[in-house]
């Protein structure tokens, strides 16, 4: 059989494959078996593309993070096996790149180039479909073994009460599934299963890039950047110019630092070494406000340090000042960085966990990845490309570990066990976090009418509640199929269930 002739037939057998485990089903173990014929097949299909690093890489994280939706079933590891799956499929198309975001914007190319390629792939292998005389002789080969084999099987149905059984619920599963195939929302479900598969597994043609091959590169070229500033005066190349930029660059990365020091100064006597814990509306000000603007001044230190070492400042023989100066401006947003963090922790310690505080928290970690990349690339003279490709990559894999992690339940079981010292915010958790906690939730409540911190009015109301999302969830749950399955959903099915026995 010709490899396209394989390829079609394994795609049908993907589309029939969608079908069958995504068809009104929630996302679950469906997602692991999808992702596996994927990365199967595109293994066995191309192999010499499927043995690059980038792409090895990307398709790892997208098999961990389809194990991760199967454990936690977050929003968040669906988002993010989302976006590693177009990098994935990026990769495959251009497997020499190595960035992230290259991948994803392959993977838009790819989608909107599909019908032309389509239609291209059919007008190009018109010969891997049988002919009208190749058509009846494949008929005529096969007719008689198909009589035979029919035959046989109604012997053996009527001689065997339980392989009649099992090849009767067979025969209705697969009638079911052809009859459900030919109404119109399963066809365009099924056109939309072929589009995405064709994206993920097909190597489609594409308009040639005319990026350079400079930008690929980690290293910057000497010979590149004088020949760039000769094309533009705005960057020239004469030593008394490139020395007045260098001046000017040490006067304004010493004066940041200078002004930076005094503001981690304060910082320090009075956030490192508070004697007291601060009000609660002047903390909630801090981290809510201040944060976005810490966030936002280590952003723009960043993007002040890779102005100046954009070009042959990098080369200049007397520039071991201002590489100090930017040394030090790194190490001062380190410690800006530290004095977001004691505020984020003590705010987390106080009032508990939530979303925004635990992005704060993710984002710290991207930060040093980024100050970090920022050193290497004045130290080693790095290109941008370098920096945006290792900082992409550093995002993805903290979206793999953060994926694994079931939030909705460590935030509300964080926040209901220190209920000794917190009051509990149980609007929020009853309003903004999943169902995942719901058995959390029921404990919690049964805490509070020994404790009687909640008054009966609201006592009675979140009883109510956890009634309602219990039946919801219950009944959700029994629409959906084995595909379905995911370990967060099992757990919490399987504490309400024990927790209506307790108590009956």
């Amino acid at each position: 059989m010709k490899a396209n002739q394989m390829f079609l037939w394994t795609t049908l057998i993907g589309v029939l494959l969608y079908n069958l485990l995504f068809w009104e089903q929630q996302w679950g173990l469906n997602i692991l078996l999808f992702t596996g014929f994927v990365l199967g097949s595109n293994f066995f299909f191309f192999r010499e593309e499927s043995q690059q690093k980038a792409y090895g890489l990307s398709a790892l994280c997208s098999f961990l993070l389809a194990i991760a939706v199967v454990m936690s079933n977050s929003a968040f590891a669906k988002c993010s096996y989302s976006l590693s799956m177009a990098v994935t499929a990026g990769f495959l198309m251009q497997h020499h790149y190595s960035f992230p975001l290259y991948g994803i914007l392959n993977t838009f190319k790819k989608i909107a180039y599909l019908p032309a390629n389509i239609v291209n792939a059919f007008e190009r292998n018109k010969d891997i479909f049988p002919s009208g005389h190749r058509a009846g002789t494949i008929l005529k080969v096969s007719i008689v073994p198909l009589i035979i084999v029919v035959f046989f099987f109604l012997i053996y149905s009527s001689a065997n009460p339980t392989f009649n059984s099992y090849a009767s619920e067979a025969c209705e599963r697969i009638a079911e599934l052809f009859t459900k195939m030919i109404g119109y929302e399963r066809l365009l479900f099924s056109l939309f299963g072929l589009a995405i598969i064709l994206v993920l597994t097909w190597r489609l043609v594409l308009p040639i890039s005319t990026r350079t091959k400079w930008r690929h590169n980690d290293n910057m070229s000497r010979s590149f950047l004088k020949f760039k500033s000769s094309l533009k005066s705005a960057w020239p190349d004469s030593m008394l110019k490139l020395k007045e930029e260098l001046k000017t660059a040490m006067i304004c990365l010493g004066l940041l630092n200078l002004l930076l020091l005094a503001v981690n100064g304060l910082d320090i006597s009075t956030v490192w070494f508070a004697s007291g814990a601060e009000s609660a509306p002047a903390m909630r000000m801090r981290v809510h406000y201040g944060t976005y603007l810490l966030i936002f001044s280590i952003l723009m230190a960043m993007a002040v340090l890779l102005y100046y070492f954009r070009g042959n400042l990098n080369y200049i023989s007397n520039n071991r000042t201002l590489k100090l100066l930017a040394y030090g401006w790194i190490a001062q947003n380190c410690i800006l960085s530290m004095t977001l963090l004691i505020i984020n922790s003590r705010y987390i310690y106080c009032h508990g966990l939530a979303y925004k505080r635990l992005g704060v928290l993710l984002f710290l970690i991207l930060v040093a990845v980024g100050l970090l990349t920022v050193f290497f690339k004045i130290k080693d003279r790095k290109t941008l490309y370098y920096l945006f490709k290792v900082n992409t990559w550093a995002l993805l894999i903290l979206a793999v570990a953060v994926s694994f992690v079931n939030w909705d339940y460590r935030i509300t079981e964080y926040n209901l066990g220190i209920a000794d010292r917190v009051a509990v915010d149980w609007d929020f958790l009853f309003t903004e976090v999943s169902d995942k906690n719901l058995p959390l939730l029921a404990a919690g409540i049964k805490e509070e009418e020994k404790t009687n911190h909640l008054s009966a009015t609201h006592l009675q109301l979140w009883t109510k509640q956890i009634e309602i999302r219990s039946q919801q969830f219950f009944h959700k749950q029994a629409n959906t199929d084995i595909w379905s399955w995911n370990y967060a959903d099992f757990w919490v099915a399987n504490a309400l269930s024990q927790q209506k026995s307790k108590h009956r």
